[in-house]
């Protein structure tokens, strides 16, 4: 899978399926993530993926300095 396609699953990723009412949600969130996380480390994508993975849970809710959203050609 090309860096381009995987930045493209991470921004549409319901990163927040976690705090869901819906068991559907919930199911589907976790699912995605587990295959995110196995694309990342076959394709040799973590560093990526856990640095989308820091700005999506920082900020303000967190009561952290929000990271800057990282760009995938950033780590080719």
């Amino acid at each position: 899978m090309h860096i381009k396609d995987f930045y493209r699953k991470l921004e549409t990723h319901d990163w927040y399926y976690q705090y869901s009412d819906d068991s559907r949600v919930l199911y589907s969130g976790e699912n995605k993530e587990r295959e995110l996380g196995n694309i990342a480390h076959e394709f040799g994508y973590m560093e990526l993926y856990r640095a989308y993975h820091e700005h999506m849970f920082s900020g303000k809710p967190w009561g952290t300095e929000k990271k800057p959203k990282p760009c995938w050609e950033d780590y080719k």
